[in-house]
């Protein structure tokens, strides 16, 4: 009998433990993605954000970064929103490092975030929020970097002293808050770079621990602070490493700066600088880095400065009259870049290189109509076809700028048609005085442009450098831009399926020559349908190369903080981290190629209930096996050529493939488009992008512009 029971007793343990493990292996299995928290994600926050549905993957809703390894969520991007409801307490993502609710009209507590334990970077600024929960920072992740909570109707508070638990915390923005008390002494203990407190309450003297901080941007402007500020004169590193950061700024914060220059101490190891025995910066070696952008004023900040080097880049725009200031200044060498303007007055101990800068006008040189052949000897450009202009006879041409001989009008600046007195026809483009941007890119396309020759790229004839006037000019092409073709109902009807093929690998071949073919390697940035310009017979030539990027020969991709391109035609990986490269060019033919198979524009669909943009319409489709449903029926002549359009449909998605490894280059497309249809890749879902995502993930530094016609 009590055998019996012992047995009875084993199994029954046996039974509980095999219980047991059974519910603890579905648990794992359970969480072995974040469906669970997605879906609880979308059932509780108010309004429910655009194109979240049960019906389709969160991985591939608008806002949600996954790993491109699995379906864990790295990042969700909710910014400006009208979201008015959060959850109380956030669902466990344990993979998810951004969160950005910025811009919405989220009100109350903030809500616990304890179970996002990787969380890095948190964006709640210019909401309504109004408690703060005393948990609220001992639950956030130690691992936290970027903290943004300006802007928000918060109950007095005080500088939180639980920002010491996060051992890596760079960047803390607290503008408008509310902030009260004493600025506490704890910027010792972790590693800020940025700290903006403006426009609270704060009171009392700046705290010693500024002296022994890594701080390198600080704003405390707007406050009641007194006492002694002497603290700032002992960050010594912090007016050296600032001036450093905006000279990087104006080069487009090259990856070579960014990689090698860390910490908050310049004279300590930071490459292209040089320190003498009093930790002043004394020489700036940027010499043959092929570095991009402007000479930045913010040199002569760095008033122990004796030589700067910037010779052999691709520097642009004038060289800043600041730099006469250095009162230590013994060589200044810019030779070989592609600098504009007049030459600073300099004192005479100091050396001055300006050889091989072609646009570098002074004194007589400035009125020459033509580019002296003393002054071509000392460029690296060829340009025995490119003519300097003056402005008397560009007002000519354009009827001084007649209003009925505008094109249209792009982010540079106006573009006039014209005429010279012996009858040939110029389109001139003319630098707006209120662009931020323009003369950067007026000196980037002379640059560029200057050195190609191909039928399907724009012919540069000249420009204009005179006074405060930028003006770029160029062969006239009578049909106007792509756009202007394609998107009109009446002009769409004479463009048949033989002209559409013969745009699309016209501009495949501009840009494999681009890409490879001209020996210079050039990334256009902003290929787009009003940059297709269309000849008298309709061949296509791409223009606007103020954005591009020549690439070194060693070079395959690069990252810029700095994004500029226009929403609807850039790249995932370049929307949202800065990267760009041959294949981000390709993903922007893409969507052109697909806009021009069905005649509408990838953001004709703000208001479309089914899809967020073309690409999301054409993979649809494609998945539905409805694909003709895309194509343009005023298209005549489908019934000749159905599988070409077929075959340039999936290409066009091939293009578009949200991974870089998966998209084709541009010389196997042309390859793809003049062949038989045969073995083909299968396109893969495609990650739709919306532009709310793109503007948020980079809203700092970012150009995106509207696709808008001539």
């Amino acid at each position: 009998m009590e055998a019996n029971k012992f047995k009875l007793s084993f199994h029954f343990v046996l039974f509980f433990i095999f219980l047991l493990f059974s519910l603890l292996s579905t648990t794992v299995i359970d969480a072995a993605d974040d469906s669970a928290a997605m879906a609880m994600l979308l059932e509780t926050i108010v309004p429910t954000p655009s194109n979240w549905s049960k019906n389709s993957s969160y991985c591939q809703w608008p806002g949600v970064i996954c790993d491109s390894n699995s379906t864990r969520v790295n990042g969700i991007f909710l910014k400006a929103n009208n979201l008015t409801f959060l959850p109380p307490k956030f669902p466990s993502l344990p993979n998810l490092n951004t969160l950005d609710l910025s811009v919405n009209n989220l009100s109350g507590s903030l809500p616990s975030l304890a179970n996002l334990t990787s969380l890095r970077n948190l964006y709640l600024e210019r909401n309504n929020f109004n408690y703060i929960p005393q948990s609220f920072f001992t639950e956030l992740a130690t691992t936290l970097q970027l903290l943004t909570l300006s802007e928000n109707p918060f109950p007095s508070w005080t500088i939180p002293t639980q920002l010491t638990r996060f051992p890596n915390f760079q960047v803390f923005f607290c503008d408008k808050a509310n902030l009260t008390g004493q600025i506490p002494e704890i910027f010792q203990s972790f590693p800020l770079e940025t700290l903006s407190l403006a426009t609270n309450n704060l009171f009392g003297p700046l705290p010693n621990s500024f002296r022994n901080s890594t701080i390198q941007k600080i704003s405390l402007h707007s406050q009641m602070l007194s006492g002694p500020i002497e603290v700032l004169s002992t960050m010594t590193n912090l007016i050296g490493v600032t001036s450093l950061l905006e000279i990087a700024a104006d080069l487009g914060y090259p990856l070579e700066l960014s990689d090698a220059w860390t910490g908050n101490d310049a004279c300590r190891n930071w490459r292209f600088v040089k320190c003498d025995s009093k930790n002043s910066i004394i020489s700036i070696d940027f010499r043959m880095q092929h570095f991009g952008g402007t000479i930045s004023p913010a040199f002569a900040n760095l008033s122990a400065l004796n030589y700067i080097y910037l010779n052999g880049n691709n520097l642009t725009g004038p060289i800043p009259d600041s730099l006469t200031k250095l009162p230590q200044l013994k060589l200044l060498d810019v030779s070989n870049n592609n600098l504009s303007g007049n030459i600073p007055r300099f004192n005479p101990s100091v050396t001055l290189n300006i050889s091989g800068n072609p646009l570098l006008l002074t004194g007589k040189h400035a009125r020459k109509n033509r580019i002296g052949e003393d002054r071509l000897k000392k460029s690296n450009t060829a340009v025995e076809e490119f003519e300097l202009l003056s402005f008397k006879k560009l007002v000519m041409a354009t009827n001084n700028f007649d209003p009925t001989n505008k094109l249209g009008e792009g982010g540079f600046g106006p573009v006039y048609r014209g005429q010279f007195p012996d009858g040939q026809e110029i389109a001139v483009k003319r630098l707006s005085r209120a662009s931020q941007q323009g003369l950067e890119e007026f000196m980037n396309e002379v640059e560029l442009i200057s050195k190609l020759r191909h039928r399907n790229l724009v012919k540069l004839l000249g420009c204009c450098t005179e006074g405060e006037e930028k003006m770029l000019v160029y062969e006239y092409l009578p049909n106007m831009s792509l756009d202007y073709f394609m998107f009109d109902p009446q002009r769409q009807a004479v463009v048949d399926w033989r002209k559409r093929f013969n745009i699309i690998e016209g501009i495949g071949r501009g840009l494999i020559y681009l890409h490879r073919d001209s020996g210079l390697r050039i990334i256009h940035r902003d290929l787009k349908a009003s940059n297709i310009l269309l000849d008298e017979d309709l061949n296509p030539k791409i223009s606007d190369f103020g954005m591009a990027r020549m690439f070194r020969s060693n070079e395959d991709q690069a990252r810029t903080k700095r994004i500029v391109g226009t929403y609807g035609y850039m790249s995932p990986e370049y929307a949202m981290q800065g990267k760009f490269s041959e294949k981000s060019d390709v993903f922007s033919f893409g969507v052109l190629l697909l806009e021009i198979i069905s005649g509408r524009k990838n953001t004709s669909f703000n208001n479309d209930r089914h899809a967020l943009s073309l690409l999301d319409h054409a993979w649809r489709l494609w998945n539905e096996e409805k694909i003709w449903d895309m194509v343009d029926p005023g298209i005549s002549d489908i019934p000749d050529f159905r599988l070409e359009i077929l075959k340039c449909i999936h290409i066009g998605l091939l293009c578009v493939q949200n991974f870089v490894k998966e998209r084709p280059n541009m010389a196997t497309v042309v390859s793809m488009l003049n062949s038989e249809m045969e073995n083909l890749p299968s396109p893969k879902p495609i990650a739709f992008i919306d532009r709310k995502v793109a503007e948020n993930q980079c809203s700092n530094n970012v150009s995106i512009t509207e696709a808008q016609g001539r």
